[in-house]
């Protein structure tokens, strides 16, 4: 063999090497790919979850966000009348803490047994409808559903109120948000007059167009979402008027109410001397509880029984939804 034979052999032996390694090499990339996105996977669950996941349930139809404080017997007539609903509705109750908070946590626990509650917010303090606040901008409660209703913890609605509320989602695109109207039999007569100076701003013959408050009020999972991230960023108060205000001014939508169903509004059986001293004697968030900036940390019960606890978020100064800000929109 001439030595250019030699040569060319040689350098094909070495070419054939190098394209030996760099298969190896590629071969060592490709597999390092597949283990980081292995990890990555992993790393969307918490450490404490990767022991043992939940099994996915069925999604629900709607997520029902209610507040409750101290009184569990109204807690357990609400709940026991949102049951007939269990097989579309999941139940997040968020509690203000009370000398009750044992019994309540019974009650609350019995009605996850029956496949109604999903989770059980407890806070600290009574720091009225900031629970709901706190709750929301948590992102510990799931959003992934077609449909929210927001809730006082005092109401009984007729049977056939989910459908009404769903059937105006559905068919009417001008509306934000739903709300059941109520009975007024049992309510004081200074507060029932107040209500109804709460003028009717338009009606059909599907629903009536009104300011109303957390009324088993349903939304479209994205018009809540919109609001709760508005709400947020301009640091507006929780209240039903700054819902009402947002979905009239910045969506350009009614909020209305049913015409056939409505709810019994429990608390108001207790509206008696009595109860009010008890009120008194429990006392109040502020002056205005429901225009108030105090916050408290509160442990998450979760449905799979685990027990998380969340410091207080530092208090910001809230607004009202001004005329100022509605004409920035």
């Amino acid at each position: 063999m001439s030595k250019s034979q030699e040569s060319a052999a040689s350098i094909q032996k070495i070419r054939l090497e190098l394209e030996g390694y760099a298969q190896s090499l590629q071969d060592y990339r490709n597999s390092l790919q597949q283990i980081e996105a292995k990890l990555k996977d992993l790393s969307h669950f918490p450490i404490q979850e990767t022991q043992a996941l939940e099994t996915p349930r069925n999604k629900k139809l709607v997520h029902c966000v209610l507040l409750t404080f101290y009184f569990n017997e109204i807690l357990e007539r609400c709940l026991e009348g949102l049951l007939p609903e269990k097989n579309r509705i999941d139940v997040s109750v968020i509690e203000n803490s009370s000398i009750n908070s044992d019994s309540i946590r019974k009650l609350v626990d019995s009605y996850r047994e029956k496949g109604l509650v999903k989770n059980h917010f407890l806070f600290e303090e009574n720091i009225g409808t900031n629970a709901f606040e706190i709750a929301f901008d948590s992102n510990l409660l799931d959003l992934e559903y077609q449909f929210i209703t927001v809730t006082d913890g005092d109401l009984i609605p007729d049977k056939g109120w989910l459908d009404e509320q769903i059937t105006i989602l559905n068919q009417c695109p001008e509306v934000f948000s739903v709300s059941s109207e109520l009975y007024y039999h049992n309510a004081p007569h200074r507060l029932r007059a107040e209500i109804m100076k709460i003028g009717i701003k338009s009606v059909n013959e599907i629903y009536n167009e009104r300011l109303a408050g957390w009324w088993l009020k349903t939304f479209r999972v994205k018009d809540w979402k919109d609001f709760l991230a508005f709400r947020k960023k301009h640091k507006i108060f929780f209240h039903d008027r700054s819902a009402y205000d947002y979905g009239k001014f910045y969506k350009n939508q009614k909020s209305v109410l049913t015409l056939n169903s409505k709810s019994y509004h429990l608390t108001w059986d207790y509206a008696n001397a009595e109860y009010l001293q008890l009120k008194k004697s429990l006392g109040e968030v502020s002056k205005h509880s429901w225009y108030q900036n105090k916050y408290s940390g509160f442990t998450l019960m979760k449905e799979n029984s685990e027990e998380l606890y969340f410091p207080s978020p530092p208090e910001v100064a809230h607004q009202k939804l001004s005329t100022k800000l509605k004409n920035t929109m």
